[in-house]
C-alpha cells in the first residue's frame, strides 16, 4: 500500500493528473501538515495541506 508518511524533502512525487504544463512530477522541498513541492518541469512552487496532498499523490519516483 502506497504511504506518503515514509517521504522526506529531495523525493520526486508522482501526482495522479498532469500539471498544466504537462508534467505530473514533482520535488517535495518539505513536509509536515503542509507540504510545499515544486513542479520538475516548469518550476511552479504549490503548497498543499497533507489531506490534498494524500487525494493527489500516486507514488514515489525513482527519478533524481
Amino acid at each position: 500500500m502506497k504511504s506518503s508518511r515514509d517521504l522526506k524533502p529531495d523525493d520526486v512525487i508522482t501526482f495522479k493528473k498532469p500539471h498544466p504544463c504537462g508534467s505530473n512530477e514533482w520535488l517535495l522541498l518539505e513536509a509536515g501538515s503542509q507540504l510545499e513541492l515544486k513542479c520538475v518541469k516548469c518550476d511552479r512552487k504549490i503548497i498543499l495541506s497533507r489531506k490534498e496532498f494524500e487525494k493527489r499523490y500516486k507514488s514515489k519516483s525513482n527519478r533524481l
